[in-house]
């Protein structure tokens, strides 16, 4: 589809395309919509992942026992390990980041996390409580 602006006495102007006439309005309007558009080539809308800092890798799977334990990025609860498989990710932007591991009755478990570009995976088996005090 093939775009043409058209300028119209009064500072008003449109644009056509082969299907007919798309949008009408002022000089001003104009600015916005080209900014508008820009941005959504850029990224598009700014969702979750994007509003934090750096791009996003292609993400991070768990492979943690037990299964149930809770997945915390930079102390952000993220969802449980066994929402993360190699089939789903957690996508997170690239950087180093703060993982906490943590499940009921067991020592949670805590690591520096870089996240570079490429799939990475997590493997952890937490301990129980009365299994890590001597």
């Amino acid at each position: 589809m093939r775009k043409t602006p058209r300028r119209f006495h009064g500072g008003a102007f449109c644009v056509r395309t082969d299907k007919g006439v798309v949008f009408k309005g002022d000089m001003a309007m104009k600015g916005l919509i080209f900014a508008l558009l820009v941005a959504l080539a850029a990224g598009g809308c700014a969702g979750k992942a994007v509003a934090r800092k750096g791009a996003a890798a292609e993400g991070v799977s768990f492979s943690v026992s037990p299964s149930d334990a809770e997945v915390l990025i930079d102390n952000v609860l993220q969802g449980k390990a066994a929402d993360f498989r190699d089939d789903h990710p957690l996508v997170l932007p690239v950087g180093p980041h703060i993982l906490e591991l943590r499940a009921p009755g067991h020592a949670s478990y805590s690591r520096q996390l870089a996240v570079s570009w490429g799939p990475k995976k997590v493997e952890a088996t937490l301990r129980r409580k009365d299994e890590s005090q001597p």
